[in-house]
């Protein structure tokens, strides 16, 4: 198989005392970012579990700059959810995502896998959820995609009355895939096509993506 792997690691805190509750970090992680926010552990919580929104929520559509034209390189269109289970201060809940790429109408070509999202130990003071693509289910354009998250209210990088978040994210994208839907994208740019093709290389196209979305959701939560 075809394919090239990136480990990404983000690290973003949103308040409080040492590492954040109960994420695993991702192996090799390569992008490291740290944030302090206001919103509360509920907050966070309520933010990142609200998965049948994600498509709507700040950050779904990433767009670039390029030359002097806004363009959407990656817009989320789908996320359904299913709960698995509920007990307590766990769950559990299916993620199905669908993402579509600048300039592509054949829906063939739209990035789409399944998460299955786990949600431990969630209270007003911390919780840690991991969401992990079911690799024998539908999926292409990633051939995986791991993330990891653990918030607590009382982390040392940030003062009292912040929370603390640590986002680990390891994902393989499929180059043959990604070939396919570069062409189809390239292929109605028109004088767009050059420029377009700089930025959509695999780092771009994922990478730059998860990347973006959790920065926006960090804005909404200071």
């Amino acid at each position: 198989m075809n394919c090239k792997r990136w480990i990404i690691r983000v690290v973003m805190v949103l308040g409080g005392v040492g590492l954040i509750g109960g994420a695993d970090p991702v192996e090799a992680a390569q992008i490291s970012e740290h944030h302090c926010v206001k919103a509360s552990v509920t907050q966070v919580n309520g933010l990142f579990t609200r998965y049948d929104q994600y498509s709507k929520m700040r950050g779904a559509e990433y767009q670039v700059g390029m030359a002097g034209v806004n363009v959407t390189l990656i817009s989320m269109v789908k996320s359904q959810a299913k709960v698995v289970s509920q007990n307590g201060r766990d769950s559990e809940t299916l993620v199905w995502i669908v993402l579509q790429p600048a300039l592509v109408s054949d829906s063939s070509l739209y990035p789409r896998f399944l998460l299955d999202c786990k949600v431990k130990g969630a209270g007003p003071d911390a919780f840690s959820q991991e969401c992990l693509m079911q690799k024998d289910k539908q999926h292409f354009g990633l051939d995986d995609l791991q993330i990891r998250i653990g918030v607590n209210a009382r982390d040392s990088r940030c003062m009292s009355g912040q929370t603390g978040i640590q986002i680990d994210v390891g994902l393989s994208g499929n180059s043959g895939q990604i070939d396919q839907i570069k062409r189809s994208s390239l292929g109605a740019a028109g004088v767009l096509a050059p420029v377009l093709g700089a930025l959509f290389d695999e780092d771009a196209f994922f990478r730059s993506y998860f990347s973006y979305i959790y920065g926006e959701w960090m804005k909404t939560l200071q």
